[in-house]
């Protein structure tokens, strides 16, 4: 993975509730959007934006299609120019990933690759696509798991308490994990939704990002989770991530 695939990163599974006609009543809208100022230190570096919405059916299962984009500023664009893509179509019954799709463009490196996942063997397929060159490999992933970014909505859905300890299945690079998020601790945030109180969560992603040194979410402490700040260390700087827009989202917040 290149190092800024930070952009493209993160965010989270579930007490459940239920509706009156027995669906389950999702944390999110569909149509929800967020978008996030991203810093590098001190400097703003470009946004982070990620949406969720109904997809089409895939080989016959509702689909919850998730989509994000980085994007550098015009002054990052000169020291490393980032403009990458990602879907992520999320089984919209059992909560899994069944298909990832990304489109990278960082720093003059290309790639376009996908990941696929079949729930009635557990098997998946993980396809690269590099200056005309396609490399697949096929692999015994675990059961129903979560990608890079529906993990995100998958936490988003969990009863989160302090001092809790999550495990979860995921797919990435082409390969399969078992992953550990910790809840922290509850802190007050400043946010565009006014000072809410958060809980702070740590995931282990470093299978993903291998220069990572510490990652943190900061969720609504509400029915929501809606994730107001995210901070990625690294070991050649901090990247933060600022709520900086909404759209659709659930919730009474102050946003003025």
């Amino acid at each position: 993975m290149k190092k800024t695939i930070v952009f493209c990163l993160i965010l989270f599974v579930s007490s459940f509730s239920f509706s009156q006609n027995g669906a389950q009543e999702l944390p999110f809208a569909l149509g929800e959007e967020i978008v996030f100022s991203v810093n590098y230190g001190v400097l703003n570096a470009g946004t982070y934006t990620m949406s969720i919405d109904k997809g089409e059916a895939l080989n016959g299962n509702e689909i919850y299609k998730i989509t994000t984009s980085a994007k550098t500023n015009t002054f990052f664009d000169m020291i490393y120019k980032v403009r990458d893509e990602m879907e992520s179509f999320w089984d919209a019954d059992k909560f899994f990933s069944r298909r990832l799709i990304k489109r990278l463009n960082e720093g003059g490196w290309h790639q376009y690759r996908l990941q696929y996942f079949f729930e009635a063997d557990t098997t998946a397929f993980d396809v690269k696509y590099k200056k005309g060159e396609r490399k697949r490999k096929r692999f015994k992933a675990l059961p129903e798991p979560q990608d890079e970014l529906s993990i995100f909505y998958h936490l988003r859905m969990q009863n989160l308490n302090v001092g809790d300890t999550l495990v979860t299945n995921i797919i990435a690079s082409g390969d399969t994990y078992k992953t550990k998020t910790s809840v922290l601790k509850k802190e007050k945030v400043e946010t565009i939704l006014g000072k809410v109180e958060c809980l702070k969560v740590k995931p282990l992603l470093s299978f993903i990002l291998k220069d990572t040194v510490n990652m943190y979410v900061w969720f609504t402490n509400d029915k929501y989770k809606i994730p107001v700040k995210l901070m990625v260390e690294l070991k050649y700087g901090k990247f933060t991530f600022n709520l900086k827009e909404t759209k659709n989202i659930k919730g009474n917040y102050k946003t003025d």
